[in-house]
């Protein structure tokens, strides 16, 4: 392709009337409903304030009942505390797409304090053998998800990545990563992801380099779904975590100039 030319890859739709933040995520720009061929999979808050995430492919929930969409099962998942807690009726529109997998899990830190900091987080997918198969998670109950595993210390069939801590530069009054380019503004989003704090082989990168503008670069084991997932997971606004939403942000920041005025 010419330099800077650009190529649709996939887009994320969050849905309205989900209690959590949920997205529809497909290869075209509009439709890509459950059930099209243009349906990638779905990328769900687990709970309200937004720290933990999984992303799902097609299919029927196995926590309620298999590929099942009759009154039945959408009582029973009622009952069973999916964590999020919305109605998830495309679980039922999935039918004969069969049980669905989980993907990727996203856990931010909570810090509502220290939401002026960098995003904090750690992206948990299931590993990949040598010869190129990826671990198979569709989990019967609720704490063998990949975010109940990762919070238990259950790692065995996954791999997990954070991002690499930044450091503050008091010329720029930011934290800064180098990036080689691929980030030209600062901001609490810009993100690497690396297995280890002391390796310099970054699995996967967000940089921001404009208003409304970001580069998202990552390698094996992401793919380009978990990469993009990733990505709208770190945009998206969260109460709890960093980056906070505009208006709380807004306010720290006057709260942190003030006292820093009045020391």
């Amino acid at each position: 392709l010419p330099p800077y030319h650009a190529l649709y890859c996939m887009s994320a739709r969050k849905q309205k009337a989900a209690r959590t933040s949920l997205f529809r995520i497909a290869i075209v720009k509009e439709g890509g409903d459950p059930g099209s061929a243009a349906y990638l999979g779905k990328l769900k808050a687990m709970d309200m304030g937004g720290l933990d995430w999984t992303l799902y492919t097609p299919g029927a929930s196995p926590l309620k009942g298999g590929g099942g969409g009759g009154g039945r099962g959408k009582r029973a998942s009622r009952k069973s505390g999916d964590e999020g807690g919305h109605n998830d009726e495309e679980d039922e529109d999935a039918g004969e797409a069969g049980v669905r997998q989980e993907l990727l899990a996203i856990r931010f830190d909570k810090s509502i304090l220290g939401s002026g900091g960098p995003t904090q987080l750690h992206a948990v997918l299931p590993t990949e053998s040598e010869e190129g198969g990826r671990a198979v998670f569709r989990p019967r109950a609720k704490e063998e998800t990949i975010v109940e595993r990762h919070k238990g210390g259950r790692k065995t069939g996954l791999v997990d990545m954070s991002n690499k801590l930044p450091t503050w530069n008091e010329r720029l009054q930011s934290y800064t990563l180098e990036y080689n380019g691929r980030a030209t503004e600062p901001s609490v989003k810009n993100i690497q992801l690396v297995e280890a704090q002391e390796s310099h082989d970054i699995k996967f990168q967000l940089g921001k380099v404009g208003s409304d503008r970001f580069n998202v670069d990552y390698k094996r084991p992401y793919s380009a779904l978990q990469a993009f997932a990733i990505a709208v997971a770190v945009m998206d606004d969260k109460m709890f975590c960093s980056p906070a939403p505009p208006a709380l942000r807004t306010a720290l920041s006057i709260k942190d100039r003030f006292f820093r005025g009045s020391s």
